[in-house]
């Protein structure tokens, strides 16, 4: 997917209220972003990012618990970090950090092509809604 196909995705997730936007910001610098999926119990963590002066400040965790704060507030419950498949990282390390409900599980991929007449509607369907 390209860098543009991203962007879409993401601000189709933000129109629609599938997902809202954290971010920590000083003297009008983004230092932390994190892009959270929301759904009624919860929220679970999809994209975040941190620029080299948020690593110095702590921006990340400030925003994560910030983050959490307002999904409890909203009546979301849980509040899922995501997964990662470095371990021993510093990343792994970083979500570890936050709770002792932490959990290894395995993670699993699949992929799907539309075939036949489903393939040729789906096709049809992405360029009639494709935004230049």
């Amino acid at each position: 997917m390209s860098l543009v196909e991203h962007a879409r995705s993401y601000g189709a997730l933000l129109a629609t209220g599938a997902a809202e936007l954290f971010q920590a910001v000083a003297n009008d610098q983004v230092m932390s972003s994190n892009m959270i999926l929301l759904a009624p119990s919860g929220g679970y963590n999809h994209t975040q990012g941190t620029s080299a002066a948020g690593m110095e400040c702590g921006a990340a965790h400030f925003l994560l618990s910030e983050t959490a704060t307002s999904l409890l507030a909203e009546g979301r419950s849980t509040f899922n970090l995501g997964g990662t498949d470095q371990a021993g990282t510093g990343l792994e390390r970083f979500k570890s950090g936050f709770s002792k409900a932490t959990q290894r599980i395995e993670l699993e991929a699949a992929s799907f092509q539309f075939g036949g007449r489903a393939g040729a509607l789906w096709g049809a369907a992405k360029r009639l809604f494709a935004r230049p």
